[in-house]
């Protein structure tokens, strides 16, 4: 048996999952560099992503705010041509009115009949101030300088002279036969005359341009119903030659089918230079330049029974 001096001087044991004290030591500065080391690498790896997506986020929203900024600044400048268009009043597509209207504006005959009616305006103005009184007034100045003898001493002076006059006058004709009075009337009727004819020729130029406009119109479905024909003419051609290789179709069937192709050709040709002849009448007639694209605008209903739509507002 134990006494107590012995278990009072037995040395203590060490219990750590049966290790020494030394390596207990180990172990727990293993631990510590460890999380240090695992914190670190932690806060690197997120300050590193952080900074990656934080930039990825802003290229990207730097990409869609750009192109954004770009599609605004096109549809404004979009909008700003279309304004600059309609203040010179051209519009892109033209409809009957707006031919109407340019030509009432632009045409040389038109505008030579205004020309015509301001003259005559200013004649009925000269006629009326004809029986107002005429006033005339002048003003009239004279200076003299020199050297004469004076008769008493016999001896020069110097003489300076200064002459004014001054002239108003004013008539007024009490009777001369009634010329004024019929010169007033003649004004007056030259006056309705030239409107009268600036109206007849706005009508003119008016009803030129709804025909010319039509001929356009007709002329471009011409166009169009001459190629459809052109087109259906070569592939009959084309079957046709098939049809002659193989026994079925003889030479005279193909010699017919091409000169109808030739027909066809010129067809096409030839309402292409109506056309183009037309588009010309049409410019000259509005006073367009020649070298300028213009596009007509029309209404065509959906439906057969029901016709065009002519709007025309002179």
């Amino acid at each position: 048996m134990e006494t107590k001096d012995m278990i009072r001087n037995r040395k203590p044991k060490t219990w750590m999952l049966g290790l020494k004290p030394m390596n207990g030591l180990r172990l727990v500065n293993g631990l510590s560099l460890g999380l240090v080391n695992g914190l670190r690498l932690g806060l690197m790896n997120g300050l590193r992503l952080g900074l990656m997506n934080g930039l990825r986020l802003r290229l990207v929203n730097g990409l869609s705010l750009w192109l954004m900024n770009g599609l605004r600044l096109g549809l404004m400048f979009g909008l700003l041509l279309q304004g600059s268009q309609a203040a010179q009043g051209q519009p892109p597509t033209w409809t009957l009115d707006h031919c109407v209207k340019y030509a009432l504006q632009h045409n040389v005959d038109v505008r030579l009949e205004t020309r015509t009616l301001e003259s005559y305006r200013i004649e009925h103005t000269q006629s009326i101030g004809a029986f107002l009184p005429s006033v005339q007034a002048s003003i009239g100045a004279q200076y003299n300088f020199g050297r004469a003898v004076d008769p008493e001493t016999n001896t020069y002076t110097n003489v300076n002279t200064f002459y004014n006059s001054y002239n108003l006058q004013t008539s007024l004709p009490v009777f001369d036969g009634f010329s004024r009075y019929n010169d007033l009337k003649a004004a007056r009727a030259r006056v309705l005359m030239g409107k009268q004819g600036l109206r007849a020729r706005k009508d003119e130029v008016a009803q030129q341009v709804m025909r010319d406009y039509l001929d356009v119109l007709y002329y471009e479905g011409a166009v169009r119903l001459a190629t459809e024909k052109l087109r259906e003419s070569r592939q009959l051609l084309k079957q046709t030659q098939v049809m002659y290789e193989v026994g079925t179709k003889s030479a005279t069937d193909v010699a017919q089918v091409q000169a109808t192709l030739a027909a066809d050709v010129y067809e096409v040709t030839h309402q292409q230079n109506l056309l183009t002849h037309a588009w010309m009448a049409l410019k000259q007639t509005m006073n367009f330049p020649i070298g300028d694209s213009l596009r007509l605008d029309t209404l065509w209903r959906s439906s057969s029974d029901e016709a065009t739509d002519w709007v025309c507002s002179v």
